[in-house]
């Protein structure tokens, strides 16, 4: 809510203190979505209810893709509208795993209903939240700190386009070279897909062994 102010006092433009304050306003509601979602999905992890998953996340991309084009192109709502749609969508995902869990024939042996009992030994379980919460407010911060200081850089707008993009394919374009810079995507592509798919094969290959380093049942 404060990010212009924050922004601001760390040296950044006005511009980029502006449209900050402006997406991140936009984002707030996502904050709580986030927050009911990550319980919800280690809920159905836990069970191995995976596929089910995916495809909600699958088909609420799909939807955030149409209301983000939309909000954007066809009624010309601009930053803000980017970011409110982020939240809408979220918030779709949050109501749609909801669902799941309180229809889905898979969770009736594990969800019964809302119960006092959650809240027993909730000490414990507050010590467990605080350093997850802490590991992943430090994973956030380590990417949004590259972006923070690209404001401090002569040119920022085209300091963050380096940072999102590639550093070889911003070379080949400013050196006129189109073509370059398009094989550049695609072996960067082509890579990342087949690394996938290599890592991919092996963890299901090894799925009985990689399970066994996380629990002393055997």
């Amino acid at each position: 809510m404060f990010s212009g102010s924050f922004l601001n006092a760390n040296d950044q433009s006005d511009a980029i203190a502006e449209v900050g304050q402006i997406y991140s306003r936009g984002l707030l509601p996502q904050l709580i979505a986030f927050t009911l979602y990550y319980p919800m999905q280690r809920f159905l992890k836990a069970q191995n209810i995976i596929n089910p998953m995916a495809i909600i996340v699958v088909a609420v991309l799909l939807f955030h893709i149409l209301i983000s084009w939309l909000a954007v192109f066809v009624l010309d709502f601009g930053l803000l509208g980017a970011s409110i749609t982020l939240s809408i969508s979220w918030w779709v995902l949050v109501l749609s795993t909801c669902l799941y869990i309180i229809l889905s024939p898979s969770c009736r042996a594990t969800w019964t209903d809302l119960s006092v009992k959650a809240f027993t030994d909730i000490c414990l379980f507050f010590k467990l939240t605080v350093s997850s919460t802490i590991m992943l407010i430090l994973e956030i911060w380590h990417v949004q700190g590259f972006v923070l200081i690209t404001g401090y850089l002569l040119n920022p707008e085209i300091s963050l386009n380096v940072i999102s993009i590639c550093v070889r394919i911003v070379n080949e374009l400013e050196a006129a070279y189109p073509r370059v810079a398009k094989f550049a995507v695609l072996v960067m592509v082509t890579t990342n897909l087949i690394l996938s798919l290599i890592i991919s094969v092996l963890v299901l290959i090894l799925r009985t062994l990689l399970s066994k380093l996380y629990t002393n049942n055997h």
